[in-house]
């Protein structure tokens, strides 16, 4: 059975589906996605009117699957279970059965706990593709939530698969845009404290009761030894990379404020030439991200910073993991107390991404002053500034090239912002630092949780909470970037 979750907005994965399924002759999908994404809930939906045979495989090994697959296909097709032993035959079998008027769906979930168990399954898969199903009227789905196996084992190009697929389709967790819409009565702040503390996964979020105040969730949920999403941070890392604690330490390093390799392997203990290795498969895993000055060039370039990629994960590092002795003898009090002293700081980073959704989301209809090409944050020296006084940060900024137009913006996850404050600053880096002030064309924009008052003789556009999700609302349901 596929199990029943609340869906939303995954209207351009459905239309890949669609397209894929509704191409002449053999179709085959790769999709993958973290775990509790909802990539089985995309599936049941996509099949919910068509012929399909869908599978969850376990790690009992090829053979047991087998064997489990075909009691479950002559279920489907009404029919003696077959004789077959080996996916091959299997799959000559589903061929001899599928209709002729109607592509049949063969979904097989988790793929990679076949991979763990017997590598050749691939290579097997392959050559049923060229040899059996190749011809046929079939759609193949693979589904997987270890992204490490996915890409090393299905999408690389070494893997006997890969040329094989039609389409690939990557599940990703939700943005703001679609935490929206599944809480429609959550006020501004609430929302984004929310999405915070949970995430963007939706198995995470149907935990959220929109009527309990936050910490009554978190008391209930992450905070409570009993409760699934306790063990979740460490969990999901685990099932990636079984000798998973030096990767945990370098991940809460990060979710600490280290976001420099010196910083990140003085924190681990670790030496700074023997960290890549470990930044590079979370990375790989999309577990952080790495950033670069956006107006880099030279020298620059390689500055780079790392943060936690997951919402959810940034939290269960920072205020979970380093309080299990408490939460495990279920005195959550004191987290809860760590929590209110220090969440509103915690969201700022949090609401930088918001608003980084949001000028994607503007920029998508055509509602900025010009069509950006690339968007990213800036940080650097301010030249003939004494040390101590010279570095500077800009939380977005967004360009076009060929135009020559840049938009500056900065998010201020604080009440009673004053705009002008916010624009002098951002008129003052103009002035200052040498690779803002070549460009023909400059635009403003300042985000805050709320403005003291709006103040429409400055140049700056002023943009609160309050104003993304009423519009993320009007505009309703709609694709992501």
């Amino acid at each position: 059975m596929i199990s029943m979750l609340k869906f939303v907005d995954r209207q351009s994965e459905l239309d890949d589906l669609t397209r894929s399924h509704e191409a002449p002759g053999f179709s085959f999908t790769v999709i993958y996605g973290r775990r509790r994404v909802g990539k089985t809930e995309l599936v049941r939906q996509f099949v919910r009117d068509r012929t399909a045979i869908y599978y969850q495989c376990d790690r009992r090994g090829t053979a047991a699957n087998v064997l489990s697959l075909r009691r479950i296909a002559a279920s489907h097709f009404e029919d003696m279970e077959p004789a077959a032993e080996s996916l091959e035959d299997l799959f000559s079998y589903i061929v001899a059965k599928a209709p002729s008027n109607d592509k049949l769906v063969v979904a097989i979930d988790e793929f990679p706990y076949l991979i763990e168990q017997d590598k050749s399954v691939t290579s097997q898969l392959q050559k049923i593709i060229d040899t059996v199903l190749v011809k046929c009227d079939i759609h193949l789905i693979l589904l997987g939530s270890s992204i490490g196996m996915m890409k090393d084992h299905v999408l690389n190009g070494g893997s006997p698969l890969y040329g094989r697929r039609t389409t690939q389709v990557e599940v990703c967790p939700f943005e703001m845009k679609q935490v929206v819409e599944f809480f429609p009565s959550m006020d501004a702040t609430s929302l984004v404290e929310t999405y915070g503390v949970f995430g963007g996964m939706p198995f995470y979020l149907q935990f959220v009761d929109p009527d309990r105040p936050l910490y009554e969730n978190l008391t209930a949920t992450v905070l409570n030894k009993a409760h699934v999403l306790y063990s979740e941070g460490e969990f999901l890392l685990r099932e990636e990379r079984p000798q998973a604690s030096t990767y945990l330490r370098v991940l809460e390093a990060i979710a600490r404020g280290a976001t420099r390799v010196s910083e990140i392997a003085s924190k681990v203990g670790l030496n700074a030439s023997d960290l890549p290795h470990y930044l590079e498969r979370l990375q790989k895993l999309e577990l952080i991200r790495k950033t670069q000055p956006v107006l880099a060039h030279g020298k620059s370039a390689r500055k780079s910073l790392y943060h936690i990629a997951d919402h959810f994960l940034r939290f269960w590092l920072r205020y979970v993991l380093p309080n299990v002795s408490l939460l495990e003898y279920r005195n959550p009090d004191p987290v809860v107390r760590e929590i209110k002293q220090s969440l509103q700081s915690f969201l700022g980073l949090t609401f930088e991404a918001v608003t980084r959704e949001y000028l994607y989301h503007l920029n998508r209809d055509g509602r900025l002053p010009f069509k950006f090409r690339v968007l990213g944050r800036q940080w650097g020296r301010i030249p003939g500034r004494p040390r101590g006084e010279n570095q500077y940060e800009i939380d977005h900024i967004a360009y076009d090239q060929r135009g020559k137009s840049i938009l500056i913006a900065e998010a201020k996850w604080q009440d009673n912002v004053d705009p002008v404050g916010m624009e002098n600053r951002m008129e003052e880096l103009l002035q200052a630092v040498p690779a803002l002030r070549e460009w023909k064309s400059i635009h403003l924009i300042g985000f805050a949780r709320s403005f003291r008052k709006r103040r429409s003789s400055t140049k700056m556009n002023q943009i609160d909470i309050k104003d993304i999700v009423s519009d993320y609302r009007s505009s309703g349901s709609g694709n992501r970037k």
